[in-house]
């Protein structure tokens, strides 16, 4: 544990979860500004739902042919392009959040602002392994980071819904670009500049990047399994936020629908600290368990419980998924070779978005048709199905391996086959 302390201690490391913090924290009064402008405007839990998941459509794509830029270029260089151009947007956007603007114009603005997030989200998960390559000490940092990206998602959604409702959309966005601006200037002092990984003379155009991303984790078995078994979880992750702001407005409490916003978030940070504790591959060896785990609490919203009820099923949803998320990203950093993980970032992060992209329609669509209760229960049970399905056919003795292989305290990462 004095190990891990004094990984913390380091300047990088210190200054990238400081910019981390700022940045997501802006992040989530964005998304709930425009999410409550879009509900207060139509009505509608699907357009609501589809506001909240607006971010993950352009890096559905845009991850797998961006998310190369965190290999051929310096990994510092590109998160400091990224968080200045997206600073500068979203002052735009600030600007145009008006009433009497066309609802779809911030939202087309919204959705080139995030094609920024794409490369940086890329360049900071793989600068991560730079920074700390020993995996032990990475799962640490992980898991911390896992529980800031939760907490501030938390202290986000609830300040953004109750600064939003006092106030206008327009503050929560400024203050977003605000955010933007400090995350630069953090990067700036504490992290150190690396260069590019990949030589001038293999450089390549970015449909070979993609391709050689796509291969690299298709035709590894172990790294395959690991991003699809993320990807199929996606719907656990995000059902309950989906529907979380109508969900509060159909039971009568609209003044708890930021809670139940942040609901699973926090409970997430909670696991995810919990995580910390944990060597990946005893993780690993119950991933089932944890899937149902995450599922099981969703599934029970079904019956419709009191609100107060919810918020307590949604967070141990939450705590659940904390456990997992952490563990799979390190595992997948743990087995791709350094000069590889902006490419597999990108692509595994493109996927991510479709499916959470699809999550929110999805869930946002059985809200309409039914009800927001039943369309969580649906998704808890597809979870249930997810872990059956993993129990049966996932390869779980060779993942085992190759992450217990590189769980040792030497810094291995990248080296199993």
């Amino acid at each position: 544990m004095s190990g891990s302390r004094a990984v913390f201690a380091e300047r990088e490391v210190r200054g990238l979860l400081a910019a981390q913090i700022t940045s997501e924290i802006g992040d989530s009064l964005a998304r709930v500004a425009v999410a409550l402008l879009v509900l207060e405007r139509t009505n509608s839990a699907l357009l609501s739902a589809l506001a909240l998941g607006l971010s993950h459509i352009p890096p559905i794509l845009g991850s797998a042919l961006l998310g190369p830029f965190a290999d051929r270029y310096s990994r510092r260089q590109v998160l400091l392009v990224c968080d200045a151009a997206r600073a500068a947007l979203v002052v735009v956007l600030a600007l145009i959040a008006v009433p009497g603007v066309p609802l779809w114009l911030p939202l087309v603005l919204l959705l080139v602002t995030e094609l920024f997030t794409a490369p940086f989200e890329a360049a900071r998960s793989a600068l991560w392994a730079d920074v700390v390559p020993r995996p032990r000490d990475l799962l640490a940092v992980s898991g911390v980071s896992q529980v800031l990206a939760q907490a501030t998602q938390v202290l986000g959604l609830v300040v953004g819904a109750l600064l939003v409702n006092a106030t206008t959309p327009r503050l929560a966005l400024f203050v977003d670009s605000a955010t933007f601006v400090v995350s630069y200037l953090l990067i700036t002092a504490f992290v150190v500049e690396r260069g590019s990984l990949v030589a001038g003379e293999d450089v390549r155009p970015f449909v070979e990047d993609l391709k050689a991303g796509i291969a690299a984790v298709f035709t590894h078995r172990v790294r395959r399994a690991l991003i699809v078994l993320a990807w199929a979880i996606t719907p656990l992750l995000v059902s309950a936020e989906a529907v979380a702001l109508p969900y509060a407005e159909s039971a009568g409490v609209p003044s708890l629908g930021a809670f139940l916003l942040a609901a699973v978030p926090a409970g997430a940070a909670l696991g995810a600290a919990l995580a910390t504790r944990f060597d990946p591959a005893r993780l690993v060896a119950r991933i089932q368990l944890l899937i149902a785990a995450a599922a099981i609490p969703l599934l029970l919203t079904a019956a419709n419980p009191p609100p107060a009820l919810t918020l307590v099923l949604w967070v141990a949803a939450g705590m659940a998924q904390g456990l997992l998320v952490p563990v799979l990203m390190v595992s997948v950093a743990a087995v791709t070779p350094p000069a590889l993980r902006g490419r597999v970032n990108g692509v595994a992060a493109g996927g991510f978005s479709l499916f959470i992209a699809l999550s929110y329609v999805v869930t946002g669509g059985l809200a309409d048709l039914t009800a927001e209760h039943l369309a969580v229960g649906g998704v808890g049970a597809l979870g249930l199905a997810v872990a059956a399905v993993a129990t049966r056919s996932w390869p779980r003795a060779e993942v085992l391996a190759a992450v217990s292989a590189t769980s040792l305290d030497e810094p291995q990462a990248g080296t199993a086959s």
